[in-house]
Formats: structure tokens, C-alpha cells, sequence
């Protein structure tokens, strides 16, 4: 296949549509990790309501959106599955993006029990937002390019929450205020919302305007395509009782509680026990998650030249990357300890912990891919499912741990708490996890070069097993 259409295609610029589906989705998400900091302290020279709340109240708000978030995943894998990820992908991004821009007015009105409401519907509109990514993923990320092209798009994570923070750090100090926040990013999100509508294709087959020696690659990479009959039965059973997925679900709960400690709480812990200013504390909150921007397309380059060369297995490839950004982070929790009352080791170590985490794009978070093109979506749903109930959990416990949130030591335990998590999380998925292709997957369809399939190394297999020489395409 021609260079050209391996570098550059229109599975690209899908690819880009979703990125900023994400980051404007991250955007909104974790705009209220630093927002809260403001909406509870009064900045001199901002005219801006404040309120009183105390740290179970502000624990109350920061996990109010995993409440509705949780919820929704597996039935939004289900639909996006029976029904096409595009329609969904663009109500989450809009309804969450619509609850940004009333999110002052529910704060005015509503107090505490507002804000939480809100968030619980912006959670809800969330719960569609990835598992309609990783079904279009399924179509459109070729085997030999899905390492780069999935963190490519979970990049959009820390991008998001870069922009979020930083971004929300500087409007926070601005003489508009905390709800300045809220409006700008809801914006930005119903700009992106309306451009899915007119950007995003379903899969190859459906796009206006590929070439056909694109769609040709992404065929013949495939091997068995992934099926395009979307009311296929879903093999539950099979699924729940699956080793390799249930060490998934282990995994992606234990990456979940330590990212969504450090994410909701980092904010409050530079501002009320390192004494950060408001302005520099949306900065500092940031920083790790631009070293993971860039750390992470090292680590999807990486895996991808590992794999198409047939250096290391797919299964192994996938429990390196998971437990450098599992274990790493785990580590570094622990050690924090011992820099109690140094603030910019502190922050340091928290910078170095949240860029490691960014090997998991190739470990656990690129997996529901490998054991299933055909019911990723679900699978991802299934186990954001169960990984968010982990994220709501953790800020509660955060609020329980640090009653004194001036305290170092207090914080240093949900510090540890975290970590201990993380750890056992990653060790079922080094003892459990596969990156083999589920014999419950069913393929419905071939491609027309013949019922192939893609090896765990990266070469493809005939129906008798015996390996062909193909082009990594590295």
C-alpha cells in the first residue's frame, strides 16, 4: 500500500475530531478540581460569590459526576454498538458543554445540591462519551497503527486537562471570576459538539470521501475485519468469565483511584497545604499532565516499533506499558512521604507520577481493542463502569482521611492509600491479562484478501496457523 496512505488518510482526521471530543470533554470534567478552590475562598478585588462549604461538601461536589457517569457506561457501549457511536458522541459532548454554561446559575440558585445535580447530568452525558470513541476505534484504528492512534486520542485527556486547568487557574484570578470557567469551556464545547455532527463517519465504509486505497489498508490490516452488523447478541457470560477481562476490570480500577485522587485533590493539596496561590495553582495542577501529553506518544511509538517488529509479544508489550504507568506512579506515592515539608519536590515527584501514568495508553487503556474489536465498546464500558465507581469512592475517602486540610501528613496517607490500590490493581493484570483475540470475539466477515487474522506478534495467520510475512508498516 502506498506510503501516503499510511501517513496521512482520513482515519486520521477522525481520529483528530475525537482527540478534541475528549480534551473539551476533560476540559468541563475537571474544570471544578480548581473552580471549587475559588467558588470557596474569597479573592480580594473579584466581585464573585463565594460559598461556605466544608470538605465533605466539596468531596460531595468534586465526586458528583462519577454518580451519573457510572452509571450510563454499559448501556452507552450497548447502544453505540447497536446503534452507531456518531449520534451519541456528539449528545454527550453538547449536553455536558449546555450544563457548563448553566453551572453559575445552578451554584446561585441551587447551592451545593445544584452543582452536584448538574454534575450528575454531566456525567450522565459523559457515560457515552468514550465508549462511543473506542467503537469507532474499532472500525477505524488499524492493529499496526492502534498503539499511536488510541494514544494519539487518550492523549486528549491530559491535553484536556492541561487546557482545563491552567485555563481555569487564569480565569479564576480574573476580575470575571469562577464563572468565567463554566462559560468558556462549555463554549468551546458546543463548538466541537456541532463539528462531530458534521465530521464523523461511522467507519470506513460510510465516509463521503476516502480514497479506496485507504479504505483498501485499513481492510487488509484488519485481517478479519471487525463486524458491521450491529445487532449482534453480546456474549455476556463469556465476557464476565473471562480471566483476561477481569483482569482489565482489576486494572482499570486501580489505575482510576490513584489518577482521580491525584486529579480532584491536587488542586486543594497545593493550595491548602502547600500554600500555592489560586493563580499558580491551576499552573502547578497542569504541569504533570503536559509531560504526560508528550511522554505518552514516546511510549505509543514505542509499543508500536516493539510489536511490528516481533520483538516482544503483544501480551507482554501491553503488561510493560501497564505497569510502568501503574507501578511507577505507585512507587513515587509512597516516597512522596519522605518530602513532607519540601513543596517543589513535592510537586515534582507528583509531576513524575502522573507522566509515567501515561505508558497505560499502551497497557490496560488499548486492551479492550486487543481481546475484542467486536464488542470494545462494551467491554470499555463494562469496565469504566466498574473503574468509575473507584473514581467516585476516592474523593469521599480523601474527604474522610484529611479532616485538616493544612495537614501533610493526613494528605500523605490518601497518598498511600492510592498507591497501595494502584499496585494490586496492576498485579492481576500481570498475572491475568492477555493480549490475545477472544475466541468469543466471533468475527461475522472476512476482508477479500481471506479469513486471516492478526497474530499475537503482529504477522498474520491462515486458517491453518501458519505465519505470512506482511509489512509492519512501523
Amino acid at each position: 500500500m502506498h506510503r501516503a496512505c499510511q501517513l496521512v488518510g482520513a482515519r486520521h482526521v477522525q481520529a483528530v475530531i475525537m482527540f478534541f471530543s475528549a480534551a473539551v470533554a476533560f476540559c468541563t470534567r475537571t474544570n471544578m478540581s480548581v473552580a471549587i478552590v475559588a467558588m470557596t475562598k474569597k479573592t480580594p478585588g473579584i466581585d464573585v460569590t463565594t460559598f461556605d462549604w466544608d470538605p465533605s461538601r466539596t468531596s460531595l461536589v468534586l465526586s458528583s459526576f462519577f454518580w451519573g457517569y457510572v452509571v450510563m457506561n454499559i448501556p452507552a457501549g450497548q447502544l453505540s454498538q447497536r446503534f452507531g457511536p456518531k449520534r451519541f458522541l456528539a449528545m454527550s459532548v453538547l449536553v455536558s458543554s449546555l450544563f457548563d454554561l448553566l453551572m453559575p446559575m445552578c451554584a446561585m440558585y441551587g447551592d451545593w445540591p445544584g452543582v452536584c445535580a448538574a454534575r450528575v447530568c454531566q456525567g450522565l452525558a459523559q457515560g457515552f462519551l468514550l465508549t462511543a470513541c473506542y467503537e469507532l476505534l474499532s472500525k477505524w484504528a488499524p492493529p499496526r497503527e492502534r498503539s499511536r492512534m488510541v494514544s494519539f486520542f487518550l492523549a486528549a485527556q491530559p491535553f484536556g486537562i492541561v487546557v482545563g486547568l491552567s485555563a481555569s487557574g487564569a480565569l479564576a484570578g480574573s476580575p470575571a471570576g469562577w464563572p468565567s470557567i463554566f462559560y468558556v469551556t462549555g463554549a468551546l464545547g458546543m463548538v466541537v459538539g456541532i463539528w462531530i455532527l458534521f465530521g464523523v463517519s461511522e467507519c470506513p465504509a460510510q465516509h463521503p470521501s476516502m480514497s479506496e486505497k485507504e479504505r483498501q489498508y485499513i481492510e487488509e490490516n484488519f485481517g478479519v475485519a471487525p463486524s458491521s452488523e450491529r445487532k449482534r447478541v453480546t456474549p455476556w457470560l463469556s465476557i464476565v468469565t473471562s480471566i483476561p477481562m477481569i483482569s482489565l476490570v482489576l486494572a482499570h480500577c486501580g489505575h482510576s483511584w490513584a489518577f482521580w485522587t491525584i486529579l480532584t485533590k491536587m488542586p486543594t493539596y497545593l493550595d491548602k497545604a502547600l500554600g500555592y496561590r489560586i493563580q499558580d495553582n491551576g499552573l502547578l495542577s497542569a504541569l504533570p499532565y503536559v509531560i504526560k501529553y508528550f511522554v505518552s506518544f514516546a511510549f505509543a511509538w514505542l509499543a508500536d516499533f516493539l510489536n511490528n517488529g516481533h520483538y516482544i509479544s503483544l501480551t507482554l508489550n501491553r503488561k510493560i506499558g501497564n505497569s510502568v504507568g501503574l507501578w511507577g506512579p505507585a512507587i513515587i506515592l509512597v516516597v512522596l512521604g519522605f518530602f513532607q515539608n519540601d513543596s517543589n519536590t513535592c510537586v515534582l515527584m507528583l509531576t513524575l507520577a502522573v507522566a509515567l501514568n501515561g505508558a497505560t495508553y499502551v497497557g490496560y487503556n488499548i486492551n479492550h481493542l486487543d481481546l475484542s474489536p467486536n464488542y470494545a465498546s462494551t467491554l470499555f464500558g463494562i469496565t469504566n463502569a466498574m473503574a468509575n465507581i473507584m473514581s467516585f469512592i476516592a474523593p469521599l475517602v480523601v474527604g474522610a482521611v484529611v479532616s485538616d486540610e493544612t495537614n501533610v501528613s493526613q494528605w500523605q496517607t490518601a497518598f498511600l492509600i492510592a498507591a497501595g490500590v494502584s499496585f494490586i490493581g496492576n498485579l492481576v493484570f500481570v498475572i491475568g491479562g492477555s493480549a490475545v483475540r477472544q475466541a468469543w470475539d466471533e468475527p461475522k466477515k472476512s476482508n477479500p484478501a481471506g479469513d486471516i487474522h492478526l497474530a499475537e506478534n503482529g504477522s498474520k495467520q491462515t486458517q491453518t496457523g501458519t505465519p505470512t510475512t506482511v509489512e509492519a508498516h512501523a
